[in-house]
């Protein structure tokens, strides 16, 4: 197995238990209110307006833009295969950024726009009333005046915008347990200004905190997204056969579930997620998605140095994936995303760590995506050294490149079902077996079967008998394999070794009336040669 290899980038903070902490943050990051019909929403196009697209927008730092203006959508839809406690189907709010032609003519929009999109139901929008919840909920402190400038602030993004010629890579932004969008406004801008169609969905639920803390919730949050990349898929400029997904906090874990359940994901970023977490990790480990042998394509941590819950033991598991990790310290859960960053226009002061950790993870996050997803050059040294900072993984490559030539588990089973073929995928398996987790082989249940099968049918039972050992070896607590041995024992007249394979099967299900059945009639049988 490899050695993993850590070094903190960053000179950065210790933060206090994690999902303490995300949980308080939560007063500020309520599940988003019904939009009723206001401009700009579900596809109705806006009525024209002249529009300035400033060099560097005010929210953004010292983030530059790329060749693309930006337009904002916001659609209101329901799943109805997921019915709950709505009769109706599970409602969700997609917001998407993509690329539209500089110099457009556009309603252009505002901080505060994005607050009541997220925040406050629209018939809210004609008074001030909106904006006092707001400045109570997120800076209780402030002055009026201060919160009204960023909610007046102009952002990067119009609302319905003609989209850029072309058809542009997909990002997915899955939010933290009960957040929206909100907080990841700049970065889904700055992404779409560099050629990226970004869709993001409020992490809601039944209650005002959004989804549960649990697997229920986890779950909730990734088919919220396949169902909302379904509708992006409908936009011609969307090209979904190549996806990054972003994830922060609980997001992270939705993200890597998400990458090893869709063969379009070519890139994962976990933004200080679960994934790198000692009492959340399990959350991930527990989903039927969760499988080290499918996820094959560069997985970006960024998490907090020296935090006493970092555990990096589910990383170590992805032994055919790329992955990278940045340790960031004098940070906190929040200076992964542009949260502090927009709060500045507001307070007027952020940490210089907090501000260099921001900036440094967005422009890793889209140096990442340019080269993973769409195949672009890397990041240059030179913008790497202006940040302050330069990439490093965290696997000892010395163990790791091997493995990025495994086969993936169905050309290893395809290998195995045909003699001609299946010496080398013997190799190939076994070779990926000392790689992989223990508990995750390197061919399912399903696939080392069909291999037996189709080896009997062509009756070549010797290699047959080898490929249901390893389904019996590998899977310890599934009686398929000793069963199947069971039934070539006894077609060749192996008695004694028949008794035995039934006999396993049943101890390790003893409601398989089929092993019982066949044990039964085989122990009537005359004894073979010892087994």
């Amino acid at each position: 197995m490899s050695t993993l290899l850590s070094r903190p980038i960053l000179t950065l903070w210790q933060p206090s238990c994690k999902i303490a902490a995300l949980l308080l943050s939560l007063t500020f990051a309520n599940a988003p209110k019904t939009l009723g019909a206001q401009p700009g929403v579900n596809g109705q196009q806006d009525a024209a307006a002249p529009r300035t697209v400033k060099a560097r927008p005010l929210l953004w730092d010292s983030l530059a833009p790329g060749a693309f203006a930006v337009s904002f959508r916001l659609q209101n839809v329901s799943d109805s295969t997921r019915r709950g406690l709505n009769a109706t189907g599970r409602s969700l709010q997609l917001s998407m950024w993509y690329p539209s032609p500089k110099g457009v003519q556009a309603r252009p929009l505002k901080f505060g726009d994005y607050v009541r999109y997220f925040q406050f139901a629209a018939n809210a929008s004609g008074s001030t009333r909106w904006q006092t919840a707001y400045q109570r909920s997120w800076f209780p402190g402030a002055s009026a005046h201060a919160v009204a400038t960023l909610l007046a602030t102009p952002v990067y993004a119009a609302r319905n915008a003609v989209a850029a010629e072309g058809r542009f890579p997909v990002v997915l932004y899955i939010p933290a347990l009960g957040g929206t969008p909100l907080t990841h406004t700049v970065t889904c801008e700055f992404l779409a200004s560099h050629g990226y169609v970004v869709l993001s969905i409020p992490a809601t639920g039944s209650t005002e905190l959004g989804q549960p803390f649990d697997e229920a919730g986890q779950e909730t949050l990734i088919r919220d997204f396949e169902f909302g990349l379904g509708i992006l898929a409908r936009n011609r400029f969307a090209d979904v056969s190549r996806i990054g997904v972003i994830g922060f906090s609980m997001g992270g874990g939705a993200a890597l579930l998400t990458a090893m359940s869709n063969v379009l994901v070519r890139l994962v970023v976990s933004l200080d997620g679960t994934i790198g977490w000692t009492d959340a990790q399990s959350l991930v480990r527990k989903s039927a998605r969760y499988s080290p042998p499918a996820m094959r394509v560069p997985l970006l941590h960024f998490g907090v140095a020296d935090d006493p819950e970092n555990d990096l033991s589910l990383m170590k598991e992805l032994t055919l994936a790329p992955r990278t990790v940045f340790l960031l310290r004098e940070v906190d859960h929040h200076d992964f995303i542009a949260r502090n960053v927009i709060a500045k226009r507001v307070t007027g002061n952020i940490t210089n760590s907090a501000r260099q950790g921001y900036l440094f993870t967005t422009r890793t996050l889209l140096d990442a995506l340019n080269h993973a997803v769409r195949g672009a050059s890397v990041l240059s040294p030179t913008d790497l050294l202006t940040a302050g900072l330069a990439p490093e993984t965290f696997a000892d490559r010395a163990d790791i490149p091997a493995l990025t030539h495994i086969p993936i588990s169905t050309d290893i089973a395809e290998m195995l079902s045909r003699g001609a073929t299946f010496q080398r995928g013997m190799e190939l398996y076994e070779r990926a077996r000392q790689a992989l987790p223990t508990s995750y082989p390197p061919a399912s249940v399903a696939q080392l079967e069909l291999a037996g099968d189709r080896l009997t049918s062509d009756k070549r039972v010797n290699l047959a008998t080898r490929v249901f050992k390893l389904l019996e070896r590998d899977y310890p607590l599934n009686d398929k394999g000793s069963m199947a041995l069971g039934q070539l024992y006894q077609q060749v007249g192996d008695t004694a070794c028949a008794r035995s394979a039934f006999a396993e099967a049943l101890r390790r299900n003893p409601a398989n009336r089929s092993a019982t059945q066949a044990l039964r009639k085989v122990e009537m049988l005359p004894i073979s040669s010892p087994c």
